[in-house]
């Protein structure tokens, strides 16, 4: 009986050594050192575009908004043994609180919402870039959010008034003369 399993092993053995030589070695129709292809620059040749970074996911999924400056993503491509769902806050922005006692400015939190959910609703690819972690967990991180790659949502909060630039916020938001939020989009 023993010399039977010796045998077994013997057999699982070269089969495996073999097994692996052809599987390392090139076949026929496989260039063994294909080197940089003439027609494709060698920065270029396995670039992913959805590829991530240290200080960057890109074509992340938007998720939810938690206030005006704090959003929720799914990150494809990482396994949810690490957590799928990351929080970002925006950094550098003074935002409207939508718990503010203050009428105007609960308004324009309000339309800040929904104005920031439309556009990453409505957005064809996400990127959140120059990551930075808050805390001590790395959950939590800061950074800029790009919109269809060139676009920042940043950028567009200050433009449209939605956001001013840290310390640089109104002490009253602007109204109308009925105490009402300008409607800016």
């Amino acid at each position: 009986m023993r010399a039977f399993h010796k045998e077994i092993q013997w057999v699982l053995l070269t089969g495996f050594l073999f097994c692996s030589a052809c599987a390392s070695a090139p076949t026929a129709y496989e260039d063994p050192d294909p080197g940089p292809r003439p027609h494709v620059r060698a920065d270029e040749e396995m670039e992913d575009p959805c590829s991530h970074t240290e200080s960057a996911f890109r074509c992340v999924e938007f998720d939810s908004l938690q206030d005006g400056r704090t959003l929720l993503f799914n990150i494809p491509q990482v396994h949810p043994l690490f957590s799928r769902k990351v929080t970002l806050r925006l950094s550098g922005l003074a935002v409207p609180a939508e718990a503010s006692r203050d009428k105007c400015e609960s308004q324009w939190a309000k339309q800040a919402r929904e104005y920031t959910t439309l556009m990453l609703k409505n957005a064809r690819r996400i990127d959140l870039e120059n990551l930075k972690r808050i805390g001590k967990t790395g959950i939590r991180l800061s950074g800029e959010i790009k919109l269809d790659s060139e676009q920042s949502l940043r950028a567009l909060l200050l433009q449209h008034k939605f956001a001013y630039p840290n310390r640089q916020a109104p002490s009253k938001w602007p109204c109308n003369r009925a105490g009402e939020a300008f409607s800016q989009f």
